[in-house]
């Protein structure tokens, strides 16, 4: 009885420890919190409790306010891609009555509407950090749970889509990401089963939310999907606690696939590569179970050819090979989808978002993460050295291997223009494989040969693979765009936060104080310069719409019918719907692939035959462009060109860099650059689209204003040629010189100094002979009439540059269509293009 109760008092005092522990480091995360909060919250002062940053946010205000409204979401919204509307996704369902419903909960405190989206991204972030402090100490504990939450907080590439104003999806999906992945890995750790499968339910319905709030669930189902077949093949654990976390896997599943109907309403989400990844996980699973329960009436060679982790995992490889090319499935093509960033049109070519980044320069890795890259690419090596430690040659060689594997993915793209580019791209994916290869290669050899070394390097925690798993997959995704660069942060930080604390402890114990001692300084610098880079990010990540933007959008309300259709290049397609409060063709969904005739026909028209049949099928009753249109040109004259590239151009920006007296008045020397965007010919020699370009243009200006003698000036890199000009334009007034001279016109412009001085002509935009009679260029370049419409507003703006960037007005007209002019359906048709 004494011994009982002497048990029970020692199992008492050990939880009121654990219990003091837990809540000592939960007082720890507070302050984190905290932190998380100031960063993303710098900014609040532009957003002026009425502003959103970016695009994509204003859709879901607008469908959240119509639930607010309504009790309801619309079944058809008939303000995006008129005249056939839009059917709400099941995703934009789901995160809008999130929305909703957490202003909802929230507007007891007197907030707007707006307020609370402006401030849902930051909550969703700090939700996301208890969670994912919980799932880590779930994990590894509390120590590396607080340091990894700590960098998550402030990593700069964290911050701008967390941040206050950005109310998209990404934040509230991986707070979701991390609640799952909490619940999973309790339901790994339990062994009751009340508790692991309550777990498991609880974790495959908060996988299912991330599933209808954002695409980026495939992060948490390639973790999940990797995860297996690493437990089989490098755990020794007993045979029932692996069954036991299979059965759990298989109920998570379960769920998840649920939520992946929900989302696309049909099955075709079983070809994407992340769920083919599950279903070769589930399909190892069931082969593993199989083996086990019947190796005794196996043939004996079988069961000791290789472990039977290793046994499932091939034998799912191949059979799942074979089911994909059974149904239709290349498995090349679904590695090129995964390791490749092939864009599937034009339009995913000219999104920004969807370059590759690139080590150093633009929105890369020192731009995102700062001097904490070096802890990130160290805390690559360290944690696959301490998932396979072993004192041996085999462990050493797979060590250099994954370490080249890293190098070539975070330094393959080393900044612009490196000819390391090229090089890493065509051999990354074949590091990986030889890499794979060489693992397996020695994973059969040492359990044939040398099973003390097999039993010492395939003996990990499942936790580790986990994270290991999870950061992979990340890393190679990051490499494949900027945006996915976001995601990557917080699963960094865990490998950072692991091997950090892991390190430390075992300088310490190894009496290397010292090394501890700068170590921890290092890490503080760290984190110190994340946070300032964090501050930074979000004091500048102020909203596009106040100015010009609010003021035409308040005129369209208020000018306007309210039956008015709107044609503009994309990107400003959720301002008009719902700072403007009309329909508009295309949004930045891109859901029903019309970029493709709104460049063509709505911005670069050139014939009414087409435009105004075009805009007389989608009811468009308004023509919007803006000086951004400039700086965009590129990407809808790809789109829109038909298949020979016909529009596919820029508009080249220059300005005075010399002036020279002469005898009747001053010789203008224009300036800039401008790529050809075609070859030319002249004489005997040919400018070469790609490589050659425009360097300048010269003109005479009379002391009465007369312009005469212009010029363009070609180079090749190596010399220069100066060619007539045929064309130049100002005040809307163009002036030919008839001299069989170079095509296109210079259009000149002011330049501004400031809001008082500059140069009326000291700006110049060059269109070339293959877009100087579109639409876009003849009515808000260079100013000229059209009689088909009808310019209503006009913000005053000069066209031209102030001060190096180029300014202009937001331009709106009225279509006037003539008489005769009939609806088109080929203009509603999809477009390969984009």
């Amino acid at each position: 009885m004494n011994e009982k109760l002497t048990l029970l008092a020692e199992k008492a005092n050990t939880l009121k420890t654990k219990i003091g522990v837990n809540f000592l480091y939960l007082i720890g995360l507070l302050p984190i919190l905290l932190i998380g909060l100031f960063v993303r919250t710098r900014n609040l002062s532009y957003l002026k409790g009425k502003y959103l940053l970016g695009l994509d946010p204003y859709v879901f205000f607008r469908y959240a306010a119509h639930i607010l409204e309504h009790g309801k979401m619309m079944a058809v919204d008939a303000m995006r891609y008129v005249p056939l509307g839009y059917v709400p996704s099941p995703s934009d369902v789901f995160f809008s009555y999130t929305l909703a419903f957490g202003y909802k909960l929230t507007s007891w405190l007197g907030i707007t509407q707006i307020q609370f989206h402006i401030w849902s991204p930051v909550i969703a972030a700090v939700i996301g950090f208890v969670f994912f402090f919980l799932f880590l100490r779930e994990l590894f504990g509390n120590k590396v749970a607080l340091v990894a939450t700590a960098f998550a907080a402030v990593l700069p590439a964290y911050i701008y889509r967390t941040g206050a104003g950005f109310a998209d999806h990404e934040a509230a999906a991986i707070m979701w990401m991390f609640a799952s992945l909490y619940l999973f890995a309790k339901a790994w750790n339990s062994e009751k089963l009340s508790r692991w499968l309550s777990f498991s339910i609880g974790s495959g319905i908060l996988a299912g939310f991330m599933v209808l709030t954002w695409g980026g669930y495939r992060f948490l189902f390639a973790a999940i999907g990797l995860l297996i077949p690493l437990t089989l093949l490098f755990t020794k654990l007993e045979k029932n606690v692996i069954a036991r976390r299979l059965y759990a896997f298989f109920v998570w599943l379960g769920i998840a696939t649920i939520f992946l109907y929900l989302r696309f309403e049909n099955f075709g989400f079983m070809r994407a590569p992340e769920f083919m990844l599950l279903g070769f996980a589930a399909l190892a699973s069931v082969a593993y179970l199989c083996i086990e329960k019947y190796k005794d009436k196996m043939p004996k060679k079988i069961v000791e050819a290789a472990p039977n982790g290793f046994t499932a995992v091939i034998g799912a490889g191949i059979a799942g090979a074979i089911l994909a090319q059974l149904i239709g499935f290349s498995i090349p093509t679904l590695i090129s989808r995964f390791f490749y960033p092939a864009q599937s049109s034009r339009l995913g070519w000219t999104i920004s978002e969807n370059a590759q980044p690139y080590f150093t320069g633009g929105n890369g890795w020192m731009t995102n993460f700062g001097i904490t890259t070096w802890l990130i690419l160290a805390s690559a090596i360290l944690i696959f050295y301490f998932i396979f430690y072993s004192k041996n040659r085999y462990a050493l060689g797979l060590l250099a291997g994954w370490t080249a594997v890293v190098a070539s993915i975070i330094f393959g793209n080393y900044k612009e223009g490196s000819p390391i580019n090229k090089w890493f791209s065509g051999i990354y994916v074949y590091l990986i494989v030889a890499f794979i290869l060489t693992l397996f290669i020695v994973y059969l050899y040492t359990y044939h040969k040398e099973r003390d070394i097999f039993n010492k390097m395939f003996s990990s925690q499942w936790q580790l693979l986990l994270i290991f798993a999870t950061f992979a997959f990340a890393l190679i995704i990051a490499k494949r765009s900027v945006r996915t660069i976001f995601a990557l942060a917080p699963i960094a930080a865990i490998i950072v936060g692991y091997c950090v604390v892991r390190v430390l402890n075992w300088l310490w114990e190894d009496k290397k104080r010292i090394s501890a001692v700068l170590l921890g300084v290092f890490v503080i610098f760290c984190f110190i310069s994340n946070a300032q880079g964090a501050v930074n990010i979000s004091k500048s990540s102020g909203s596009g719409y106040p100015g010009q933007w609010e003021s035409a959008f308040t005129w369209v309300r208020e000018s306007t019918s309210s039956d008015a259709v709107f044609a503009h290049w994309w990107d400003y397609g959720y301002w008009t719907q719902t700072m403007g409060e009309r329909a508009s063709v295309v949004d930045g969904g891109n859901a029903m692939s019309w970029d493709h005739g709104m460049g063509r026909y709505g911005l670069l028209g050139r014939d009414p035959n087409n435009y105004l049949p075009y805009l007389k099928t989608h009811d468009v009753t308004h023509l919007l462009i803006s000086a951004e249109e400039i700086g965009k040109f590129h990407a809808f004259a790809t789109i829109g060109a038909d298949e020979n590239w016909d529009l596919r151009s820029t508009i080249g920006i220059f300005s005075v860099a010399q002036t020279q007296d002469i005898r009747d008045g001053t010789k203008l020397i224009y300036g800039g650059g401008w790529g050809l965007d075609k070859d030319y010919v002249v004489g005997n020699k040919v400018f070469k689209e790609g490589s050659d370009y425009v360097a300048g243009f010269a003109l005479d200006m009379t002391a009465d204003g007369q312009i005469g003698n212009p010029l363009i000036v070609l180079y090749d890199g190596t010399n220069q040629q100066a060619l007539p000009l045929d064309c130049v334009c100002v005040q809307s007034e163009c002036y030919t010189f008839g001299n069989d001279g170079f095509g296109g016109c210079l259009v000149l412009a002011p330049y501004l100094d400031s809001e008082t001085s500059g140069n009326p002509i000291g700006a110049a935009f060059y269109v070339s002979e293959k877009i100087v009679d579109t639409n876009l260029v003849q009515m808000y370049i260079i100013g000229k009439e059209n009689p088909h419409f009808k310019e209503v507003y006009s913000d005053g703006t000069t066209l031209g540059m102030y001060q190096g960037r180029t300014i202009g007005p937001i331009k709106i007209w009225e279509v006037a269509y003539p008489e005769g002019v009939q609806k088109d359906d080929k203009y509603l048709e999809r477009s390969e293009y984009g």
